[in-house]
């Protein structure tokens, strides 16, 4: 992907400097983490591509093999109506008693389920580090979809309040119980990354914050409208290509990829492949899953032949023509108009943050994420971790970024408090994650019913 703006220009001459690698010295960021980011080692330079090869390092650890103790909890809210939402925690034990410990909330991308591997891989990974670790569903995925938001998906207000208020009643029994000690740190990455920073405001403005660390966000879309627009973009780019590619078709083109190992053995083909499978598998057969759901639960029915689905020509127009903004027109027009003012805006919310006194916010993110418009986070590049040509979420499977997360949220003084005064185990790392990623090279990896995109 070719990219000429003055921002890319300075990025290159930072890199022959040899002076930051995309990196600058932040206050938000320890001085470890900040070092350890810029050695970051990029396999592709194009955005799609970079993305894609996230897909090909997946996280293969099922909540069944984890040596932790998980329980399904409950999140109340009233601005749902079921009243409660799906969440799963795995609590710190020493001699299978609760211990008391940090607390550690994490929120998925777009379209991610409680059982999916974004949620499976940061569970793993801060329970490793000695939190208890609380995951939800993203509001545009089947499991919140089917607690009944009093909102349409996408009204990005109540999703951030209904996960908050979860979040509150998460801490409150916590607290009841008494599990609790140390920071409360919350997390998220993609559209979760953005409700990180939301939810970081709501709690600066509530006369009883329980955020008392930092609200991490990585890879968020800085722009909620602009980011509806470019997900669109990339669909209508590969429609004819890609929108009624047959499911053995899809699965080699998944593998042909991810047997590359860098950028110079790529062709044509497999910048075309990238985009494609990246907009549909990534982007759009989720949405349409979620549509349909939201259409049946809602009793729209705005979908035609819903029930007999890819049995019929005028659904599989329908689901071959869909895209965001068709799905705002149709359910939630509201929704979109409320994205494209400052709500919609990641800074929005960082500056809420910063007013009201809240947990330090820390922004990661990647150069040429596609969400985004080029050069998008240039005012606050000093600020957080900018990376070279990650694409979205492209280093997720990378050892790197598996020292990253332990880098980013080892707590230390927890680690010293329980070897002086606790006699507790103090070998807390992420990085046993990294045991449990496999690459998948072979088509029948990508047709496996346990394949999932994010």
């Amino acid at each position: 992907m070719q990219r000429n703006s003055l921002f890319r220009k300075s990025v290159r001459l930072c890199l022959l400097l040899a002076s930051c690698i995309t990196v600058w010295s932040s206050s938000q960021w320890n001085s470890s983490v900040i070092e350890h980011s810029k050695s970051y080692n990029h396999p592709f330079d194009d955005t799609f591509a970079s993305t894609l090869e996230g897909v090909c390092n997946t996280f293969s650890l099922k909540y069944s093999d984890m040596d932790i103790r998980l329980e399904d909890w409950k999140g109340f809210s009233d601005n749902v109506e079921s009243g409660w939402i799906p969440l799963k925690i795995g609590i710190q034990t020493l001699d299978e008693k609760v211990k008391r410990a940090p607390l550690f909330f994490y929120i998925p991308g777009a379209f991610s389920n409680l059982d999916d591997k974004q949620n499976r891989q940061w569970m793993h990974s801060m329970t490793q580090q000695g939190y208890h670790t609380v995951v939800f569903p993203n509001p545009w995925g089947t499991d919140f979809i089917s607690r009944k938001s009093k909102s349409p998906i996408g009204y990005v207000t109540t999703e951030a309040q209904i996960i908050y208020d979860a979040m509150r009643y998460v801490y409150q029994k916590a607290q009841i119980n008494n599990m609790l000690s140390g920071p409360v740190r919350v997390a998220g990455v993609s559209y979760g990354g953005f409700l990180s920073t939301m939810v970081a405001a709501l709690d600066a403005e509530h006369p009883d914050p329980i955020i008392n660390h930092d609200a991490t966000a990585i890879a968020p879309p800085y722009d909620m409208g602009i980011t509806m627009d470019h997900l669109d973009a990339a669909l209508n780019d590969m429609r004819d290509d890609f929108a009624e590619i047959g499911f053995a078709s899809k699965a080699w083109k998944f593998a042909r990829f991810c047997r590359l190992k860098d950028e110079s053995q790529m062709k044509p083909k497999h910048y075309q492949d990238a985009k494609g499978l990246v907009a549909y598998s990534g982007f759009h057969d989720t949405l349409v899953d979620s549509v349909i759901l939201y259409d049946e639960l809602r009793n729209v029915n705005a979908i035609p032949d819903r029930d007999k689905g890819k049995k019929s020509d005028k659904f599989k127009a329908w689901r071959k023509d869909f895209t965001y903004n068709q799905y705002f027109d149709n359910y939630a027009p509201g929704a979109r108009e409320l994205m494209k003012k400052q709500v919609g805006k990641l800074m929005h919310w960082v500056n809420r943050t910063k007013a009201g006194n809240g947990a330090k916010i820390r922004l990661m993110t990647a150069d040429d994420d596609f969400l985004n418009v080029v050069g998008a986070f240039e005012k606050q590049a000093k600020h957080m971790i900018l990376v070279r040509d990650g694409g979205h979420y492209g280093y997720r499977g990378d050892e790197w970024y598996f020292k990253f997360l332990e880098l980013a949220f080892t707590d230390k003084q927890r680690i010293y408090f329980d070897k002086l005064y606790a006699n507790q185990p103090v070998s807390l790392s992420s990085t046993v994650s990294l045991n449990y990623v496999r690459r998948l090279t072979n088509p029948e990896d990508f047709m496996s019913p346990d394949f999932r995109f994010w």
